[in-house]
């Protein structure tokens, strides 16, 4: 069987006839750089929850860690006390970007890891 014809049903407008469901990134925010735009990030943040958007994960969420720093951080003999001392750094960065994060509760609809991340000493990251 063979379609010769075909007419497809269309909208005179960009709205269809349904609600619209608007999804906004977030990712590479680098929270704790120097030049990670906080006041833009809130603003994003504000405006997707006024609007009742859904948010995705982009990864890079802390600025950290790069792989090669990773690798070479893998490589040296730290004490354990540097180790938890390191972790719990990180542990408190990532809360304070979930504090910023906060009004997003629920309206996420996953995430995905960056290469900028913290490996916590359990095998979790700051991305996951």
């Amino acid at each position: 069987m063979e379609i010769t014809e075909f007419q497809p049903k269309t909208v005179a407008s960009w709205a269809l006839p349904m609600d619209e469901i608007r999804i906004l990134p977030i990712g590479d925010i680098q929270y704790g750089a120097q030049g990670c735009d906080l006041e833009r990030l809130k603003l994003h943040i504000d405006w997707g929850v006024k609007n009742n958007c859904y948010f995705l994960g982009m990864g890079d969420y802390l600025d950290v860690a790069s792989p090669s720093n990773r690798r070479m951080l893998s490589q040296v003999t730290l004490y354990d006390s540097v180790r938890e001392m390191m972790d719990n750094k990180m542990e408190d960065e990532l809360k304070s970007l979930l504090h910023i994060l906060a009004p997003t509760k629920g309206r996420w609809l996953g995430l995905v890891s960056g290469h900028h991340y913290w490996e916590f000493g359990d095998g979790t990251t700051t991305d996951t």
